[in-house]
């Protein structure tokens, strides 16, 4: 083995002094020692030292690390104590809640309970009370004469008395000049409000113009002569020349309508214009107007903002240059000229010289007017705002192109049935006619989605009539749906555009929220995924679906729409009772309804219309063969504001006719073409209360064979 400590073989002065015993250390051997020595202990001292302090500073860092773990789990300890107290309190605080919310419940459902059976129970009673009157209306009872004042007036009472004058005499203003005569024979009460002065400051004769004559006028005259402000004699033919002396006596009076008064002469006229010098509105369409009537106008009427010549043929250029010479007719605002097939190139330019400030032109019915008379008017009337040429087919896109310069403020625009007008004048439109709101484009079949596009540029465009445009597709109508305006439109028509499909409708409702009416007659490729929308729109009033692909699923999903007022379902023939009953139990307030042509329709749903539709003023049945007599004892019991009905190609008979000369008061017009059943003595007797009757006992024809619009138009 080694050993363990090393051997020593010499001494440490050997080895420093040598091995010479004799050799003696000299100073500088010491002192080369000593400075070794030195270097040596403070080398060792210089360890213990650095070897000090890092064992110090370990045991520092360790006591801070060991306070820091002390520090964590303390607040580890008072988090977990904290949070169990939390923890604790919420889930008394959540039970005590849950307690609440489950009380809550409770307490809501016993009184959506309540609720639910009290409105269960006043249904019922109200159902029974309406099954009773109908029951009792079909045997023929409770037809006395106190029997129906007890059903609308319960407690006998007399409302107009008991409301502010002011609103009687307001709502009496409504109901006519036979009206208010009857209402005169009531009560002293009744008397004193009709002969309030505001009920006679507008007289309307036309609904009586069989039965008013020279006296009945001239004592309706003298009785409100002061204060008399408008006038309406359409149709009065049983009146003479010198009634229009009388009618110049009105000196407050403001609007006066002559139309169809085939008695007026010049001398009435003059004495109409010098006596009524403060005349608005003068409406003399289908009268006998010479050259010396226009001359009598352009003297006198200063004031005239209205004035309707329509259909009126005698008057010639030479009449016209004196309106454009004289001093009246320059405030002329609106002129209506429609059916003057004599107006000419020069007859235009005297309007627009004699009218500087005219802002609506009517020229309907008239098929020779062209581009020679329109370029006429427009180049010197610069102030048109709307213009109408309904039913001139010769108009081109150059004449609008030139209305679209000189008239850069118009606003509304009107032309059908044109074969002419073709996408450049929509461009001309849609490029210079910045506030177009209105336009008319019906029968124009030349246009295209290109046109569309740039009427889709237009931002304040309300009305689009585009029926019969058989080229314009959903592109199209995307176009202007899409556009700025899209959310502004009022009443939108594309009747007959065989190519719209359920694909317009979803933008529609998307986009048109201010839709008031529309119409999609004729367009087979619109089915209930695209009705279903329209009963989601709320501003929707009026609704046209003729010839649509209908059944009871669409007709269920516009019943969501309580605001029809209006709703044409004519030629939709697979809708039925079941559908109609869904439909109608939602639309209080519908006022027009057309069901002609649907097969399906019996007296059931005529009960359902009766039941839910009370304000029906226009129903339309025609062509539904399985009606009776009880539908019209429905209708004559149950819809009191029914004006308007159509039972042509039915099954009723006499009786129907005794009914509603009986109960409908209101009924002013009854179509009943093709029923068999009805014999000329009892329309004649229904004549006497109902104005106007069309009747025919022929056969009905048997319908042809109906064929799509593309099939047509394949064959053409």
């Amino acid at each position: 083995m080694r050993p363990v400590h090393r051997m020593i073989y010499r001494t440490m002065p050997d080895a420093f002094f040598g091995d010479d015993e004799n050799a003696q250390p000299t100073p500088e051997m010491y002192e080369k020692a000593y400075e070794f020595m030195k270097i040596k202990t403070f080398k060792i001292y210089f360890q213990a030292w650095k070897d000090f302090h890092a064992l110090m500073k370990w045991e520092r860092e360790e006591e801070e690390r060991k306070k820091m773990v002390a520090a964590a789990q303390r607040n580890h300890t008072l988090l977990r104590q904290f949070f169990g107290n939390w923890k604790a309190y919420t889930q008394r605080k959540m039970e005590r809640v849950h307690a609440g919310v489950a009380k809550l419940k409770q307490l809501n459902n016993r009184r959506i309970v309540k609720i639910v059976l009290l409105a269960w129970r006043e249904c019922a009673e109200q159902s029974a009370q309406t099954n009773k009157w109908f029951k009792s209306r079909e045997f023929g009872e409770g037809n006395e004469p106190g029997d129906d004042e007890e059903w609308y007036y319960p407690e006998g009472q007399d409302y107009l008395s008991l409301i502010p004058r002011n609103v009687a005499v307001k709502i009496l203003s409504f109901t006519g000049i036979r009206g208010l005569c009857r209402c005169a024979r009531v009560c002293r009460t009744w008397k004193e409000i009709t002969e309030d002065p505001t009920v006679w400051s507008s007289i309307n004769l036309s609904g009586a113009r069989d039965y008013v004559t020279d006296m009945v006028l001239l004592r309706l005259i003298n009785k409100c002569r002061p204060f008399l402000g408008r006038l309406n004699l359409r149709g009065c033919h049983m009146l003479t020349e010198g009634t229009l002396h009388h009618i110049g006596e009105c000196k407050n009076l403001q609007d006066l309508n002559l139309s169809e008064y085939s008695k007026l002469n010049d001398e009435g006229t003059r004495s109409i214009a010098t006596g009524c010098v403060g005349l608005l509105y003068l409406n003399l369409s289908y009268c006998f107007v010479t050259d010396a009537t226009l001359v009598t106008l352009s003297k006198h009427c200063t004031n005239l903002r209205y004035l309707s010549l329509a259909y009126c043929t005698q008057f010639t250029s030479k009449g016209l240059r004196y309106v454009s010479q004289g001093k009246g007719c320059r405030k002329l605002v609106h002129l209506d000229l429609s059916g003057c097939t004599q107006l000419t190139a020069e007859c235009m330019k005297y309007i627009a010289r004699g009218c500087p400030v005219l802002n609506i032109l009517n020229l309907n019915d008239m098929p020779d007017l062209n581009d020679e008379i329109i370029l006429a008017l427009v180049n010197q009337c610069t102030t048109l705002r709307h213009l109408s040429i309904l039913g001139s087919s010769c108009i081109s896109d150059h004449s609008v192109k030139r209305l679209a310069i000189q008239s850069k403020k118009l606003r509304s625009i009107k032309i059908e049935n044109n074969t002419m007008i073709t996408d450049m004048s929509l461009r001309a439109l849609g490029k210079v006619c910045r506030d177009l709101r209105h336009v008319y484009l019906a029968g124009c079949s030349r246009i295209t989605d290109h046109g569309m596009k740039a009427l889709g540029t237009l931002r304040q465009l309300q009305v689009v009539n585009i029926a019969d445009c058989i080229k314009v597709t959903d592109l199209g109508v995307r176009h202007i749906i899409e556009s700025a305006s899209g959310t502004s439109i009022h009443e939108f028509n594309v009747t007959n555009c065989f190519k719209v499909s359920d694909v317009t409708l979803l933008r529609i409702s998307q986009r048109c929220r201010s839709l008031v009416y529309v119409s999609f007659c004729y367009c087979e490729h619109i089915t209930d995924a695209g009705v279903e929308l329209m009963g989601h729109m709320p501003s929707l009033i009026s609704l046209d679906l003729t010839g649509c692909y209908l059944t009871d699923q669409g007709l269920t999903a516009l019943g969501h729409n309580p605001q029809f007022r209006s709703l044409v379902l004519a030629e939709c023939l697979e809708i039925t009772d079941l559908g109609m009953e869904k439909m109608l139990i939602n639309l209080p307030h519908l006022e027009l309804l057309d069901l002609s042509d649907c097969e399906h329709i019996t007296d059931a749903s005529i009960k359902a219309i009766v039941f839910h539709c009370r304000l029906l003023r226009s129903l339309n049945v025609s062509g539904c063969h399985q009606l009776t007599d009880v539908s019209v004892k429905y209708l004559s019991q149950g819809c009191v504001y029914l004006s308007v009905l159509n039972f042509s190609s039915s099954n009723i008979t006499d009786n129907s006719l005794r009914m509603l000369r009986r109960n409908c008061n209101n009924l002013k017009h009854l179509i009943i073409y093709y029923c068999c059943g009805v014999s000329r003595e009892a329309v004649t007797r229904l004549q006497k209360k109902c104005p106007v009757v069309e009747y025919s006992a022929d056969q009905p024809l048997k319908p042809a064979p109906q064929l799509s619009n593309a099939s047509l138009i394949n064959r053409l």
